[in-house]
């Protein structure tokens, strides 16, 4: 046999063995789906009160060690409220019949961390830390007169959760403070999204 046919099985068995070892080194990308109900705070209490229950949520995460994933979370709040009141906004008073709107797109890179507490695989708590930025879009309209400006916000969101694991994926739910900085004249922004999603790896 020629050296150029030992050398083919040779190179057969060397791609059998490396090759999973090679995608194995490969960290594992978790995407997440998530629906999101969120409670306004401080200014955007003041400015659009009831609790929102429109929201979308998704993050896409890399696992750089076992315990440590790094991603990324972008999402969309909506806060909608028709109130007939005084506000200030930039300084003047505006009395009547209101319509008050934010939409806000959080764009955030996070580093989650999560601890070996339990030996029950299938539930998993992390802890997060969100930074980045936050799109606001605020809308205000009385009688036949409306407004609307948008805004981009430095902000940090920490975030706490749990992983219920199946099969086939995980359940997920957790907690994300958001806070957006003051810009353009809107003042400091904050609320609370309660998240549960569904992730799965790719």
């Amino acid at each position: 046999m020629s050296t150029r046919r030992k050398l083919i099985p040779l190179a057969v068995l060397l791609v059998l063995l490396v090759g999973p070892a090679a995608r194995a080194e490969i960290p594992p990308t978790l995407v997440a789906v998530s629906y999101q109900f969120s409670i306004p705070i401080g200014e955007t209490y003041n400015f659009t009160p009831p609790v929102s229950w429109r929201g979308i949520g998704l993050d896409v995460a890399t696992f750089i060690r076992k315990d440590l994933a790094v991603g990324l979370a972008f999402g969309w709040n909506v806060f909608h409220t028709n109130v007939t009141s005084t506000i200030n906004i930039r300084g003047t008073d505006i009395t009547g019949n209101q319509d008050r709107t934010l939409n806000i797109w959080p764009t955030l890179a996070n580093a989650r961390w999560f601890p070996k507490i339990s030996s029950n695989r299938d539930i998993q708590p992390f802890i997060g830390a969100n930074v980045g930025g936050y799109i606001i879009e605020r809308y205000f309209a009385v009688g036949l007169t409306s407004s609307t400006e948008t805004h981009y916000h430095f902000g940090l969101a920490p975030e706490i959760g749990v992983f219920f694991q199946n099969p086939v994926g995980a359940v997920l739910l957790s907690a994300r403070y958001n806070m957006a900085f003051a810009a353009g004249g809107v003042p400091f922004q904050q609320f609370l999204t309660i998240n549960l999603g569904y992730a799965w790896e790719r």
